[in-house]
């Protein structure tokens, strides 16, 4: 071939024949790369959708309380942080900085009856919300104030009204504000000490209903994909093109009979279950959102929501669920306002958002009454 090449006198290298021919060198776009390169865009791809839903979920998560009345230092939003992310914080307040503070705790090693026979912390210990006093140092070796700070304090946990109230009358209530914090919960808790954050409970679900998107993607394109027209050969090719878009334009322009001169074959690559799929696909997103958002109290249609139209029992008995579980984390946080109140002279307040409480009137108004609904003849 290179002989016949040099009698014509024709100077071609490889590269430009490859060129010409287009064929390219195999690079990490174009190659035997490109596979690991779709595969990292796809889970880059997945990993922003989990940060959406988390985001999304943090946001409905934090915002079904709201706070008053706090004292200077502490907003509504860094308590609900701190349920959120944490589980459980202590309530505490400093006379050398005159401020009050809410953040997780962990149990002291000071003192060997730090346990009591129920599990209950007897003393602890703040530490930052993004790590431990212990453990947060800089790269000297040389500890932060903050964490100077927070490792100097420890506090005896009140957890509830009486207990409180069985500390004042023994020890006053000026020994009482020095010496004492309250836990405070996002839920009830499981076991004596451990609130698994409930930002951490929610990311299976999270993930689950994030991997939903690639596959609804996936059905769709594929109910979307678009007809290949044969031809006979290049010269047809360019009437096709015109006649096609000739045929685009006349369904935009909302006509509904349309001439056409070359009409040719066109081979389908349209997956007739795609259309089915999708819808299915849909569907177990809102299982999934609705299952997201009853752990957290919302009201919803529930996780396996029927075609038809929802019994009004249904409706009631997917309220009472989310209903008990909103009503939990308001207790949790009445109890919390309760005790800080009592023993630091606040007044503190927390009640359900204005969101949660138009969800709730929306169903209540949204219910028909007997005397609404028209009567019947009987046959």
């Amino acid at each position: 071939m290179s002989d016949y090449v040099d009698n014509l006198g024709l100077d071609i290298s490889q590269e430009r024949a490859k060129k010409a021919l287009n064929i390219h060198p195999a690079t990490k776009t174009n190659g035997i790369n490109y596979a690991a390169l779709v595969n990292a865009r796809a889970k880059e791809r997945l990993a922003k959708m989990k940060k959406s839903l988390t985001l999304t979920d943090a946001i409905q998560a934090k915002n079904r309380y709201k706070w008053g009345k706090l004292p200077i230092g502490l907003r509504g939003m860094l308590l609900e942080r701190v349920f959120y992310h944490r589980g459980q914080g202590m309530w505490w307040y400093d006379e050398t900085l005159d401020q009050h503070f809410f953040l997780p705790y962990a149990l002291t090693s000071e003192g060997e009856n730090s346990i009591d026979f129920y599990g209950q912390y007897q003393l602890v210990k703040p530490y930052p919300f993004n790590g431990k006093a212990e453990s947060n140092k800089k790269s000297d070796g040389k500890r932060t104030t903050q964490e100077i700070y927070l490792g100097s304090i420890t506090r005896v946990p009140v957890y509830d009204i009486d207990e409180l109230e069985a500390y004042i009358a023994k020890h006053g209530e000026e020994w009482c504000r020095t010496h004492l914090c309250v836990i405070g919960r996002d839920y009830t808790n499981m076991t004596s000490e451990w609130n698994e954050p409930r930002a951490n409970l929610q990311q299976v679900f999270i993930e689950s209903q994030a991997e939903i998107l690639p596959m609804m993607r996936t059905a769709i394109l594929k109910a979307c994909m678009p007809k290949l027209v044969k031809v006979a050969d290049e010269g047809v090719y360019d009437s096709v093109i015109a006649e096609l878009q000739s045929v685009e334009d006349s369904i935009l322009a909302g006509k509904t009979m349309i001439p056409v001169t070359s009409f040719q074959d066109l081979q389908e690559l349209e997956d007739k279950s795609s259309p089915a799929i999708v819808e299915t696909m849909l569907r177990v997103w809102e299982s999934y959102d609705n299952i997201r958002k009853s752990n957290l109290g919302i009201c919803n249609d529930g996780a396996f929501k029927k075609a038809s139209q929802i019994l009004q029992d249904e409706q009631d008995e997917n309220k009472v669920r989310t209903d008990m579980i909103l009503e939990d984390g308001l207790t949790n946080r009445k109890d919390l306002a309760e005790m800080v109140n009592r023993l630091f002279g606040l007044s503190v307040t927390v009640e359900m958002s204005d969101s949660m409480n138009k969800d709730k009137e929306v169903e209540e108004d949204g219910r028909p009454d007997d005397k609404d609904v028209p009567d019947q003849d009987v046959q």
